[in-house]
């Protein structure tokens, strides 16, 4: 808190100067004009001095000089707030998780979406092949490997457009984990500031919950390494619905990836200092 600092610049910014500005120093006093904790009483002066002058603020500040009370003490000399480059001001910083989660949810669309239309053209690829198998049988032909009733064309035709779950899966434990990363954080900024507030402490919340906040973060990386991982394997696909399973895939990596950006700039994965 610049105590000191503060009213010397306001003293250089409102007109007319020192005879607009009266500045009073509590002993001991915090933010909350309080000599304790939160609990404790506003100090007396205090309260006597602001009614004083909002009845009367010209016989408040006759009564008395500019600046009174006890000595300020400023430890840290505060300077100006460099100005944020464009991809690190607040406006950014509700954009980027906005249309972070936004591509992550519509790449999960998309790739449940091509799972599905995989597993109806197989639907219908199995109806075509056992009719042709039925033919087949009639006329005599050969059963293919699969046992009788099933044709070659058809069992190749099911292991190829066979789906992709383990990549399904790895997206999905790479989305709970983010997930879980955003509410822990969230969570954990929410308990610091209440003990701010309270001007209190509490070793296990602060520190346990940095802990835990940071595990579960490099869990989301694990987890976001083996999805990658399986869609590497998982390459283009085949046909169509595998390239937009593919693509749906690479999508919700992005999105991901994006959101985990964002808590790694709150603080998610910050070195213990």
């Amino acid at each position: 808190m610049p105590t000191v600092q503060g009213p010397q610049l306001v003293l250089g910014a409102i007109p007319g100067g020192a005879e607009q500005l009266m500045v009073r120093y509590y002993q001991d006093a915090n933010h909350g004009i309080r000599v304790g904790s939160s609990t404790d009483p506003v100090v007396p002066a205090f309260l006597d001095g602001l009614a004083t002058w909002m009845l009367d603020p010209r016989a408040a500040e006759e009564a008395g000089p500019a600046v009174a009370g006890a000595t300020p003490r400023q430890i840290h000399l505060a300077s100006a707030v460099p100005q944020p480059r464009w991809y690190a001001d607040g406006e950014m910083m509700l954009r980027v998780p906005l249309i972070s989660v936004g591509v992550a949810a519509g790449g999960l669309l998309v790739l449940a979406g091509g799972s599905v239309a995989a597993v109806l053209a197989d639907r219908r690829r199995g109806r075509v092949g056992a009719a042709g198998a039925d033919v087949s049988a009639d006329s005599g032909g050969s059963d293919g490997p699969g046992g009788p009733g099933v044709s070659r064309e058809t069992e190749v035709a099911a292991v190829v457009s066979a789906p992709t779950p383990r990549v399904g899966r790895g997206l999905a434990a790479f989305t709970v984990a983010t997930a879980a990363v955003v509410v822990a954080l969230v969570a954990y900024i929410v308990a610091v500031a209440q003990l701010a507030l309270a001007y209190s402490g509490n070793g296990v919340v602060v520190w346990g919950g940095w802990v835990a906040v940071q595990a579960l973060a490099v869990l989301s990386v694990w987890t976001g390494v083996r999805a990658v991982r399986r869609l590497l394997a998982h390459g283009r696909g085949r046909g169509r619905s595998g390239l937009v399973r593919a693509a749906g895939g690479w999508l919700a990596v992005g999105g991901l990836l994006g959101v985990l950006v964002v808590s790694a700039y709150w603080g998610a994965f910050s070195p213990l200092s």
